[in-house]
């Protein structure tokens, strides 16, 4: 859809890698009269914590339980509008939303404010100390928690599309190098973690993911991770800050077992508001970039080298954004574009005989009244439940324009690689990518990983997709930032 008036905004600027909008105002002619383009946003945040516990939680390959909630999770949610075009973004303290919850949420929120679904963007932020929304390996779904949170989320959607207000918007980046590390290493082949592989789908083992710290066989990382944080901001137009999008491709920090937390996701969203001096109305997200093979662990060093918490991670970046923050230019108008398409993928097959003898594997457990323990038990499951599984999927992906912005997201777990080619084929700067994004459909290796092994590429609900997913997901998305650039 083309626009009368659109102008291509940016500025290089030599400090902390940051790029700038620069302050040129959009324009429309009507009946010879140049008419003031306005470029809105609206925010808004709905607590989703649990209110009954314990609490059945998920990031595992078996079940864990919450206790309390050591802190609020929320929804957060984000609406633009450049005065033609409308999107909305929500960052959701989960660790992981399947497709038809996202679909459900999104009904609900076109029913009040007639958004299209494809115009909305889901996110979670993958903390690992969330409700269990997804069946995966042995978790089941928080039953009650489920009844009540597609309401929520959809209620922090529908609160920011009311309250869309006149707003600047201004962008940056810098690096933060502390907190992201690749966590996927080529093994010693003697000390290789594997499972049979009947019931992993992978013909070997030479990788593992998270070999624990200061593991002689962990030979050399098998990837480079994006050390970017990516900032969009909104300004009132009397210059208070009202909006924040980040993105940064760590995994999560850490927080004490047996409790809800929104991780460092949560804490950067408080502290940079904080640190801003920002009215109460201000919503700041954190949303999850090409994490699937990065974490703020260093493995090569130990605890005392490096120690980690969530409230460490989530100030500090949020000390970083704030020198990022303070080099903005504003611009009063910028062109929003989108593009969403569906993309028909694959999913892992089973054999008869895989199938079988993992019902044997299963049988045996049960009758020797034993609970499943190990990880053979734990992907024994995972191929019959997978086994069950239609043989196709569609999956949404968006590309979106914000300025000189653009972003991709994608409803799966995703590798550094896919994000620096992306980027390296993007005509934006900077582009930067939103994963677990409207569904989740697990790890995306790329195809040289899949021949290397380890559990992200294992089949199961955490790596469901065909080995091809990758580089068909980023194919489209190269096609899909060009489109939205051309527009």
């Amino acid at each position: 859809m083309k626009k009368s008036g659109v102008h291509r905004l940016g500025a290089t600027v030599s400090l902390a890698l940051l790029l700038c909008f620069c302050p040129v105002m959009g324009g429309a002619e009507e009946g010879g009269v140049e008419v003031k383009q306005v470029f809105q946003a609206g925010v808004a945040r709905v607590d989703t914590s649990p209110t009954t516990l314990p609490v059945v939680m998920n990031g595992g390959f078996l079940p864990g339980y919450a206790e309390k909630v050591a802190d609020p999770l929320h929804a957060r949610a984000l609406v633009l509008d450049d005065g033609t075009t409308r999107f909305a973004f929500c960052a959701v303290d989960i660790c992981m939303m399947p497709d038809e919850l996202i679909d459900e949420i999104k009904a609900l929120v076109t029913e009040k404010t007639g958004l299209a679904p494809e115009n909305i963007c889901i996110s979670a932020t993958h903390c690992h100390s969330a409700p269990s929304l997804a069946r995966c390996h042995f978790t089941p779904v928080a039953d009650e928690y489920r009844a009540t949170f597609p309401q929520r989320v959809a209620e922090a959607l529908i609160q920011a599309n009311a309250n869309l207000r006149p707003v600047r918007v201004g962008y940056g980046t810098c690096r933060e190098r502390r907190f992201v590390f690749c966590r996927r290493f080529m093994m010693d082949p003697v000390a290789s973690w594997s499972i049979p592989e009947g019931f992993s789908g992978v013909p070997r083992d030479l990788a593992q993911m998270n070999p624990g710290r200061e593991n002689p066989a962990a030979i050399t990382r098998t990837g480079v991770p994006d050390q970017t944080v990516y900032v969009l901001a909104f300004q009132t137009l009397d210059g208070k800050p009202y909006a924040m999008l980040s993105n940064y491709s760590t995994h999560y920090a850490t927080v004490p077992g047996g409790i809800i937390s929104a991780d460092y996701f949560g804490v950067f969203a408080n502290k940079v508001g904080e640190l801003l001096d920002a009215p109460e109305e201000f919503v700041a997200m954190m949303t999850n970039g090409t994490s699937g093979d990065t974490n703020c662990f260093d493995f090569l060093k130990s605890e005392e080298e490096q120690p980690i918490t969530a409230t460490l991670v989530g100030e500090e970046i949020a000390k970083d954004v704030l020198e990022v923050y303070k080099q903005m230019t504003f611009a009063d108008w910028v062109p929003l574009e989108v593009e969403s398409r569906r993309l028909q993928l694959a999913i892992k097959q089973v054999t008869p005989e895989q199938l079988a003898a993992a019902e044997e594997w299963l049988e045996k457990l049960k009758a020797d009244g034993k609970e499943p323990t190990s990880v053979a038990d734990v992907y024994a499951n995972a191929t019959v439940e997978v086994s069950k599984l239609p043989p196709e999927r569609s999956i949404l992906l968006q590309a979106i324009r914000v300025g000189d912005v653009g972003i991709g997201t994608i409803p799966c777990e995703v590798y550094s690689f896919t994000g620096h080619d992306l980027r390296a084929y993007s005509p934006f700067t900077p582009t930067f990518i939103i994963s677990l994004a409207n569904g989740y459909n697990g790890y995306i290796p790329t195809l040289d990983q899949f021949q290397v092994g380890g559990y992200t590429t294992w089949r199961a609900q955490s790596s469901i997709l065909e080995w091809k997913a990758e580089p068909k997901i980023r194919g489209e998305l190269r096609d899909m930032l060009e489109a939205v650039a051309a527009e």
